[in-house]
């Protein structure tokens, strides 16, 4: 049997792991993916897209497998562990239970009811099984016994061992019951007394009897079940009676209720008030696998491997970043040569001064051979009712290019004014500009764009799990004139289903609120490779090629192909 328990939890500490690290990675499904897992809530321990507390106690478990799978005897690592599955099991049907009653007299929306009972499924699965592997080694393990004076005689636990306990219970208790406190700190429940005169008061003495009962239920649900809290199950110890058997109810009661009491957390250096106030002792069970002092490695090994953990994955973090702007970077130089090739009087150049922000543009007037006649629009010096969105842009010409600067400009001076090799150093150009305008300033050509017309821009692809497959929502946004998308044409077989709501209005604003958006639904969304028509309100049409290789990512590139 020990050989089986060790197995599985090999098993479920590698999925536990393997569940972490797709979590980690952004995963779409992480709520169904939770229900696999031995999870503890990251609310406070969840940093760079990595639960390290939920990777420590399946790496616990992993060892404890390992080594009781190595000795048979190593068993304290996966009573542990296996402790606080079933804390947090009980802890997640109670929420639910308690979420039912809510919403019943809510009036329940009984969509949802399949994922709930999925849920009270999988919760009672983990707990029975936590249950089955606690008992089996309560009744396996026996009890330390020495001969004194030629009578057998039990082992109490040292003080540095109920120190140990009581540390190991602390931890679990806020980890697993913190995240929950403070949903109850700022609910609403909880302000509605604040409002009132005197209320703080009534909410702190709620909050402190809602952690009273839950210390008490804790220390007593454990020890009248196994005899034993996870901090014990750790150090190897037991809650006896005077005579070696197991505590009454009213024993173990007591003993929990006692904790409450001012200062007796202190009297763990001498008789503790739980213990003789109960009638209750806390004795050794016998030592099968490696001694206490060998777990404190555990402590130092695990610390380097999650900051090796760590370190791996912002490496790799880094360099998808890095990837993926040099792609981007790729495909702007790209757009920007080739723009140069199809100049016509309806394009404007975006310059750009160095590493500032500050934007200038040239509006092409003519074209001689190599040679191009620009008017000048320099936004820092002229626009003071204008900002320098496209349209605004193109308003501002309109109204004054008769008073505008010219220049003439070779193609040649335009194209070494663009960025052509990706550097990591440089944080917003690596080019510092050319005096291509002979000035005194230095300009980078960041856009050639045709204008007079709709520019579809693209914000964000999201992906949202949803009942069967999964949603697909791409934000875009129009900087040129008022226009309408009138649909979207799928280039692959992907099985995106598109709406079909057209015409989309399009505004010409980049604020959340004024975002437009194309959804579809899918089963398994993996790459996107669309046509997008954009008739704007000069009934000129424009077609927009939108592609992903990784949408969950929200990685995607909007570009003009007619």
């Amino acid at each position: 049997m020990r050989k089986k328990i060790a197995l599985v939890s090999i098993v479920v500490a590698i999925i536990g792991l393997t569940i972490d690290i797709i979590l980690a990675r952004g995963a779409v499904g992480g709520l169904y993916i939770n229900l696999m897992g031995v999870n503890i809530p990251d609310i406070i321990f969840g940093f760079s897209g990595l639960n390290y507390i939920n990777v420590f106690f399946n790496m616990l478990l992993l060892t404890g497998g390992i080594l009781l799978l190595k000795n048979g005897k190593e068993k304290r690592l996966i009573r542990y562990v296996f402790s606080l599955v079933l804390f947090s099991k009980v802890l997640w049907l109670l929420i639910i239970f308690i979420a039912l009653i809510i919403e019943i007299f809510k009036g329940f929306d009984a969509q949802y009811i399949w994922f709930i009972l999925l849920a009270v499924v999988a919760y009672s699965a983990w707990g029975a099984l936590a249950y089955f592997i606690l008992r089996y080694f309560q009744k396996e393990v026996p009890l330390e016994v020495v001969i004194k004076n030629d009578f057998d005689s039990l082992v109490q636990a040292s003080k540095w061992k109920r120190v140990v306990n009581r540390l190991a219970d602390f931890t679990i208790m806020v980890l697993l019951l913190f995240p929950y406190l403070k949903e109850l700190v700022f609910s609403g429940f909880m302000r509605s007394f604040t409002r009132e005169p005197g209320g703080e008061v009534v909410a702190q003495i709620i909050l402190i009897l809602f952690i009273a009962v839950l210390q008490v239920l804790y220390y007593f649900t454990f020890e009248l079940v196994f005899q034993a809290t996870p901090g014990k199950m750790l150090t190897g110890t037991r809650v006896i009676t005077s005579d070696g058997g197991k505590p009454s109810v009213k024993q173990l009661f007591i003993r929990s209720t006692t904790r409450l009491v001012p200062f007796e957390a202190f009297s763990v250096f001498g008789n503790l008030w739980h213990d003789s106030w109960s009638d209750t002792y806390v004795v050794n069970e016998k030592r099968e696998g490696v001694s206490g002092a060998a777990y404190f490695l555990i402590f130092p090994i695990y610390a380097v491997l999650a900051g090796g953990i760590y370190a791996g994955l912002e490496a790799y973090r880094t360099m998808q970043y890095k990837k993926r702007n040099m792609e981007i970077f790729e495909h702007n130089k790209e757009v920007l040569m080739s723009g140069l090739d199809k100049l016509t009087d309806k394009y404007f150049i975006t310059l750009s001064e160095g590493f500032t922000e500050e934007q200038s543009f040239l509006k092409v007037e003519r074209i001689d051979g190599d040679s191009i006649t620009f008017i000048y629009i320099d936004a820092n010096d002229s626009f003071n009712n204008y900002s320098t969105d496209q349209y605004e842009v193109e308003r501002f010409y309109s109204a004054k290019k008769d008073s505008l600067p010219q220049f003439t400009i070779s193609k040649k001076q335009l194209k070494a004014a663009i960025d052509t090799e990706y550097k990591e150093d440089d944080i917003y150009s690596n080019n510092k500009g050319k005096p291509i305008l002979n000035n005194g300033r230095n300009y980078v050509v960041s856009d050639i764009s045709e204008w007079f017309g709709a520019a579809l821009k693209l914000d964000a692809i999201d992906i949202y799990e949803r009942e069967e497959g999964q949603n697909i929502s791409i934000s875009v946004y129009n900087i040129g004139y008022p226009a309408v998308i009138e649909k979207v044409i799928d280039n692959t077989d992907s099985g995106i289903n598109w709406e079909e709501n057209y015409p989309i209005e399009l505004s010409t604003s980049i604020s959340y609120g004024n975002l437009s958006f194309i959804s579809g639904t899918g089963e398994d969304i993996e790459k996107v490779d669309v046509n997008v028509f954009v008739k704007d309100s000069a009934n000129s049409v424009r077609i927009y090629n939108l592609k992903s290789d990784d949408p969950e990512n929200g990685a995607g590139v909007l570009k003009r192909i007619k």
